[in-house]
This record gives structure tokens, C-alpha cells and sequence, in this order.
């Protein structure tokens, strides 16, 4: 169905709508630069003299990290255990693409790191392993959209997400899409001890001043059963931090039967959520069952046209600070 954005959200100038190139002309008998194809299940597959992979005759691994614009990586098989990174010199007219298909979706058990520019990860299923799936970070970094793909399955090993949003020092992080994905089986999430695997967690927690983030959309997303918040929005504890984590746009999730509440915003500035439905908040240990809610002090925090029931606390606010004072939650 064509895309509409929830109330009082803008809609995004890349991310959402863009459609992945069909096979090149080569394809499925021959390579063509440009156009990566890897199965590490297909009885042809190697690396062996193999730079780009075609389905008659894949690639068993990943291509490698740096890609131009216009690449097209299309991943099936599976499972993959080591880490990925994949940095991309896209534009919007020539976006980069790792993929699988609605049909046919690759496993992996590692994690990817996203950075650069105009690049959509698509239709991926990180099911099982340990620790984040999915991490956008870099010194320069805009333009990434992440959707119709999976992460569930993974335990806990230290405070971490399923999507981590969050620059280099000193780095820049903007316009950002995650978008109609699903979290679930995230950690443990009847743990009765903190335990923070979120969903989704733009932050800039251990940055300073020159570091940013902003123009961030988590739009229809489904998060459950996490021992974390669904999204958890966390500038961190240093001084003005919430000016340098701002427009984050949280519209049309679900949230549930999580350990900590389904959408939460720490320090940050120009937060929206809108049109999410949160529900099923109950207490483990000291979380007491939120369905939205917020502390240290945001900015100009926008709670909208939300739908939240069968929760200990519908909205709740939590620990403030003193540099808080005068701060605005509507």
C-alpha cells in the first residue's frame, strides 16, 4: 500500500519507497560488475575467481566493504556468522542495495555495520547468535534506510540493539529510515535484572559536542518480548547533550509484552511519537510496566495520538535532572 505518514511526522526524503533494480541482462548465466550475488547454500559457490558472484555461480562470503554507487548486492543461504560492514558512496539517484527477496530470505547470525551515503538494506532475517544485528554509524553518514527485514532470536551480551544509530566521535549521523521491520526474542525479557537490548537506539552515548544526530524515522516497526525499551532514544548524561540528538520520528509501531517500556525518549530535542500502539506493560524487577514514557529531561518531546492500554502506567515520567528545568514534553 503507498505510504502515509502518521500524524505530525514528515515524510522522508529517501527510504521508503524506492524500488530495487531487476537482474542486469547477464544474469543468472554469467557476472556483471556492478552486481554482487551470494549463497553460501548453492553447490556452485565460491570465492575463487569470483569477484561479483551470479546465481548459476555465487559467491560463498560477503563482496568485501567499500561499494560505488549503484551496487547490488543479493544475498540468499545461509547462515552467516561473521560480521559485515559495508560502506557505500551512493546518491539518491544511484543508491547501493543489500538485499535478499520477500521470497527468499538470507540468515544471519553476525551483525552488519551501515555507513555512508544512499544505501538500503532490505528483506534480511538475523535470526539467532548474539549481541546487535544492525549498526549505522560512521564519521559522515546519511541516507540509510533499513526495512522489511528481521532480528530476533539473539541473546543478551551487553547493553546493545537491534538497530544502534550512532556517529563516530566527531561524526555525523542524519536521515535515517527504519521501516516496517520486527524485533523479537531480544534478550530475556522476564529477567527481573537490568538487562538493555532495545530494538532500535539512536543515541550518542559517549560522544561530545561535535558529534550529531538527527532526522532519524522508525516508522511501523513491531517490537516483542525485549528485555530493553522498543526504541530507546539516548543522547547520554554530558552536558546539553539533548541539542545534539534531535528530530527523531517514532510513528505507527507496535509495542508489547516487552521488559522495559515499548517507546521511551531519554535526553534528545524535537521527539515525535505518533500513532503507536503500545500494550501488555507489566512489572519485572524495577521496570513497572510502562507503555510510553521519558526522563532526563527531553526537549521538546511530542507524545500524540497514541493508542496504549492493558499497561501499569500509560504514560510515565520518570528521573529528572536539574539542567532539566523548563524543558517541554507535550
Amino acid at each position: 500500500y503507498a505510504y502515509n505518514p502518521p500524524l505530525g511526522i514528515p515524510t522522508p526524503a529517501f527510504g521508503i519507497d524506492e524500488t530495487a533494480p531487476v537482474w542486469p541482462s547477464g544474469w543468472p548465466g554469467s557476472s556483471v560488475a556492478g552486481y554482487y550475488y551470494v549463497d553460501n547454500t548453492h553447490p556452485s559457490a565460491t570465492d575463487s575467481g569470483n569477484t561479483y558472484g551470479y546465481p548459476n555461480k555465487p559467491r560463498q562470503t560477503f563482496p568485501g566493504s567499500s561499494f560505488a554507487a549503484g551496487s547490488y548486492i543479493e544475498i540468499h543461504g545461509g547462515p552467516y556468522a561473521s560480521n559485515i560492514t559495508m560502506s557505500c558512496s551512493g546518491t539518491k539517484s544511484a543508491p547501493c542495495w543489500v538485499r535478499g527477496t520477500s521470497a527468499l530470505i538470507p540468515i544471519l547470525t553476525g551483525g552488519i555495520s551501515l555507513s555512508g551515503s544512499y544505501l538500503i538494506l532490505e528483506y534480511v532475517d538475523f535470526n539467532g547468535g548474539t549481541g546487535g544485528c544492525m549498526s549505522v554509524g560512521g564519521s559522515a553518514t546519511s541516507y540509510i534506510s533499513i526495512r522489511h527485514s528481521k532480528c530476533r532470536n539473539r541473546a543478551y551480551a551487553g547493553n546493545t540493539s537491534g538497530v544502534g544509530i550512532n556517529p563516530s566521535p566527531g561524526g555525523s549521523v542524519h536521515d535515517v529510515v527504519v521501516y516496517k521491520n520486527t524485533f523479537e526474542e531480544l534478550g530475556d525479557w522476564q529477567t527481573t535484572i537490568d538487562q538493555d537490548f532495545h530494538g532500535i537506539n539512536p543515541d550518542l552515548w559517549g560522544r561530545d559536542s561535535t558529534a550529531s544526530e538527527y532526522n532519524v524515522w522508525i516508522l511501523e516497526n513491531t517490537f516483542r518480548h525485549l528485555s530493553g525499551n522498543g526504541v530507546q532514544v539516548n543522547a547520554g548524561n554530558w552536558t546539553d547533550s539533548y541539542k545534539y540528538l534531535h528530530h527523531i520520528y517514532i510513528g505507527r509501531n507496535t509495542g508489547y509484552e516487552n521488559r522495559q517500556a515499548a517507546f521511551w525518549s531519554k535526553q534528545a530535542s524535537h521527539v515525535i511519537m505518533s500513532q503507536n500502539v503500545a500494550y501488555s506493560g507489566r512489572q519485572h524487577g524495577d521496570q513497572p510496566g510502562d507503555g510510553v514514557g521519558f526522563q532526563y529531561g527531553p526537549d521538546n518531546l511530542w507524545i500524540i495520538f497514541n493508542d496504549i492500554y492493558d499497561s501499569n502506567f500509560g504514560i510515565r515520567q520518570s528521573d529528572t535532572q536539574t539542567e532539566a528545568n523548563g524543558r517541554t514534553a507535550y
